[in-house]
């Protein structure tokens, strides 16, 4: 098992800029910023001025692309993946791969033109991500990324759009992103299922899919035709059977969580131009939302659906892109300010946001550890990690602390680090926060550092 502290760092060896030392400075480069305070500005994160200038002509240098660092992830995950499917050879291990786009806003950058985002007169960059989990739902590493710079020329002329080859489209993004799992599943003991919101429904996305054998679940956008039915996909759903009964959360429009009486169908369904039949989970509010319209889901997969308790894993499956990829634009632009980050070119910002993103997941999968439990920190942490938290638990843990969760498990050492970080208790002020885990850990670190520093000191003299 690949500690937690470790699995960041797995990714960043494979990095290939065509110059070995490009590949080492990228790497240490990378080391640096998953170990120090993000939010802060790289002067401040990078030890002295060397470190700064190395990184700076890092981010400069042509040799240097954010496609190479996306390669340089992928190869990595590949590697992990292999490790973890060799440590269970007879079992057939399921991940989960989660896609979704995000922009970066650079408007007040009146001397770098990136182009439009949504406004002809924006100025930022798309960033297409796709992030890849364990069965628990803990982000290991970044499968895909993708960086869309938007030609101005091209505003509003979506109507031309049939004229291009797919591949030359910006939806192609989400095809892309499927492609390295092929091999994937062929050579090695797993099984991907990959996650997209509605903007992956697309013929070509289900086709790629079904040629391929991959497992799929998509949230519906477009109102196709039903071939067999020759009715429209919603009013197809609305005139099924009625379905099971059941209670759960939801968010509302402004994205807070509340209880809600649903009900929840399924079917399947052929639709024009995709090569075979879909399944469709369909979900219907029954209970009005005060001050808002009731909640309406419809989710694609080509998983076989027979009870009402797969239609409802499917569902959860789902919801949890938004604590993945989403969580991860909020790491990416808040915990490591991507947006705040001061560079002149679109070459260097993009190389930054790169690295950043790295830095980003390692950040998210901080915050996972307290939704884990009674995993053992054996675990997560390297075996001289383990000794140094039990010392640092006596001093900074309390007794309720204690009684809320069992020792040396994950979320034992979730309250220790937000402990660490300034958080005054998850009585007072429920879990902790990413950034003040984020805090906690930066300081673990430093104790470490200072740990190992004392014995290579005292055990050469």
């Amino acid at each position: 098992m690949i500690p937690f502290d470790n699995y960041s760092l797995e990714q960043c060896k494979y990095f290939h800029f065509g110059d070995k030392r490009l590949d080492a400075r990228a790497l240490n480069c990378a080391n640096t910023l998953i170990k120090g305070h993000m939010d802060e500005g790289f002067p401040c994160i990078f030890n002295d001025q060397y470190e700064l200038k190395a990184f700076y002509r890092l981010m400069n240098n042509s040799k240097v692309s954010p496609e190479g660092f996306s390669d340089g992830y992928t190869i990595g995950l590949k590697q992990l993946l292999k490790k973890i499917s060799e440590s269970a050879p007879s079992q057939v291990q399921t991940f989960y791969q989660f896609q979704d786009t995000t922009y970066g806003s650079y408007l007040n950058r009146k001397n770098l033109d990136l182009g439009y985002i949504e406004n002809k007169n924006d100025n930022g960059l798309v960033l297409h991500t796709s992030l890849l989990t364990d069965d628990q739902f803990t982000p290991i590493g970044i499968a895909n990324q993708q960086f869309i710079l938007r030609d101005r020329s091209l505003y509003q002329k979506g109507h031309q759009r049939k004229q291009r080859p797919f591949e030359e489209k910006e939806s192609h993004k989400w095809v892309e992103a499927l492609k390295w799992s092929v091999s994937m599943q062929q050579e090695h003991n797993i099984r991907i299922i990959h996650v997209a919101d509605r903007e992956a429904d697309m013929k070509e996305f289900f086709n790629y899919a079904f040629d391929n054998q991959l497992d799929v679940i998509v949230r519906v956008r477009h109102d196709r035709r039903v071939l067999e039915e020759d009715a429209r996909l919603w009013v197809h759903l609305r005139d099924l059977p009625e379905g099971f009964l059941i209670t759960r959360q939801l968010l509302s429009q402004d994205g807070k969580p509340y209880q809600a009486k649903c009900e929840i169908n399924w079917t399947t369904v052929q639709l024009r131009g995709i090569s075979a039949p879909l399944h469709v989970v369909y979900l219907k509010q029954l209970d009005e939302l005060h001050g808002g319209t009731a909640a309406q889901w419809a989710i694609f997969t080509t998983q076989s659906i027979a009870t009402a308790q797969q239609a409802e894993d499917i569902l959860d499956l789902y919801t949890h892109r938004w604590r993945t990829c989403e969580d991860f634009h909020k790491c990416l632009k808040s915990g490591c300010s991507m947006e705040q980050r001061q560079f002149e070119s679109s070459h260097a910002l993009t190389n930054c946001v790169a690295i950043l993103s790295i830095a980003a997941l390692h950040l998210l999968r901080l915050r996972h550890l307290a939704t884990l439990e009674n995993q053992p920190i054996e675990e997560i942490l390297l075996p001289e990690a383990c000794v140094v938290v039990d010392h640092l638990a006596r001093k900074h843990l309390k007794p309720v602390d204690l009684k809320t969760c069992k020792p040396r498990t994950a979320l034992w050492l979730a309250l220790l680090l937000g402990r660490m970080g300034g958080h005054q208790g998850i009585h007072q002020k429920g879990l902790p926060g990413w950034k003040t885990l984020w805090r906690g850990w930066y300081d673990f670190q430093k104790i470490m550092d200072g740990i190992i520093l004392s014995k290579n000191i005292f055990e050469s003299s």
